[in-house]
C-alpha cells in the first residue's frame, strides 16, 4: 500500500512515459469508500496511512463485497492473483507507452504494533521507489 503515497511523484517524474494502474483485491464499493472523504472503514484506513485518494485508474477485483459478520482487512477478490500471480494488495502496474509492464510493486507493507492491535505502515521513501523504477525503465 505504501507505494500509493509515492505515485504522485512517479506520475510527475515520468509524465507521459508511464501510466499507472492500480489493481485492487477489494470490491468496487470498498475502493469507492477508500477514495472518499467519508467515515467508512476503508477511508479511515487510507487516512491512517496518510495516503491521498488514488487519482490513477483503479481496477477492482469484483463488484460486490462478501457478506460477513465483521470486517476483515484482506483480499476479497482473487481475480488479479490469478491473472498476475500476485497475492498482495494493492498491486500497482506501471506501464510504458508501448503497454509493457515496467514495474509491478506489490504488497501491503504494514506491521502490527507491540500491542498487536494497531497497524502502522512500513516506511518506503518515494526517492527509493523512484530509483527502483528508473532501473526498470532502463531495461
Amino acid at each position: 500500500m505504501m507505494e500509493l503515497s509515492a505515485l504522485p511523484r512517479v506520475n510527475e517524474h515520468f509524465g507521459s512515459r508511464l501510466k499507472t494502474i492500480v489493481l485492487a483485491s477489494q470490491p468496487k464499493e470498498q475502493m469507492i469508500d477508500f477514495n472518499s472523504k467519508g467515515n467508512g472503514i476503508m477511508a479511515r484506513i487510507r487516512r491512517q496511512f496518510k495516503i491521498d485518494s488514488i487519482t490513477d485508474p483503479i481496477l477492482a477485483g469484483c463488484d460486490k463485497e462478501k457478506k460477513k459478520k465483521k470486517f476483515h482487512l484482506g483480499a476479497e477478490c482473487r481475480k488479479w492473483e490469478k491473472v498476475f500471480k500476485s497475492i498482495s494488495y494493492p498491486t500497482t502496474l506501471l506501464v510504458d507507452k508501448n503497454a509493457v509492464v515496467k514495474y509491478m510493486p506489490s504488497g501491503f507493507m504494514v506491521r502490527f504494533t507491540a500491542d498487536n492491535k494497531t497497524i502502522r505502515p512500513d516506511t518506503v521513501s518515494a526517492d527509493h521507489f523512484l530509483k527502483e523504477l528508473e532501473k526498470k525503465m532502463e531495461n
